[in-house]
């Protein structure tokens, strides 16, 4: 008999999707998306910039993905010349992490997003057929390093 694990991996290449979740569990998913200062760059403005995925494409929800529990682990610490908050949305501009300071954002922090895996705190649907971006806002001033990993839990609600 095959075990769990051994299952979903076989089911899961049937998924049409990458992160779309197996053919077992078609309603709960993760999505794993980086801000990277190296490559995004850290200019001020409101959902300038696109969280990519590992692969380096853009980080996407599906159509109708509520996003049910979030954080976000620091790699590289956050930094800039003057005051500075980070934030993450997918519908608005601070949906996901509310505007973050820099002081918060140290190597190795975790910071829990407004999602608690509670029904009032859920943020959706996603309603663009081609996938919602996840994007960063960021203001005060320009952010000159950092790398912050966000981790996003999700449901497709038709």
């Amino acid at each position: 008999m095959l075990e769990s694990a051994t299952l979903r991996t076989r089911m899961n290449t049937f998924s049409p999707l990458e992160g779309m979740g197996t053919a077992l569990e078609k309603t709960k998913s993760e999505l794993h998306a980086i801000f990277d200062f190296a490559v995004s760059g850290g200019a001020v403005g409101v959902d300038l910039i696109k969280l990519k995925d590992k692969e380096g494409n853009v980080a996407l929800l599906p159509k109708g993905a509520y996003i049910t529990q979030s954080f976000v682990i620091v790699e590289t610490a956050v930094t800039a010349v003057g005051a500075c908050n980070l934030s993450f949305g997918s519908v608005a501009a601070d949906d996901i992490l509310a505007p973050t300071a820099k002081a918060s954002l140290g190597a190795g922090v975790k910071v829990d997003g407004k999602q608690t895996g509670l029904g009032a705190t859920f943020v959706g649907p996603a309603t663009v057929v081609l996938g919602t971006p996840i994007t960063a806002t960021i203001s005060d001033t320009a952010i000159l390093t950092g790398r912050v990993h966000l981790f996003l839990s999700y449901v497709i609600v038709p």
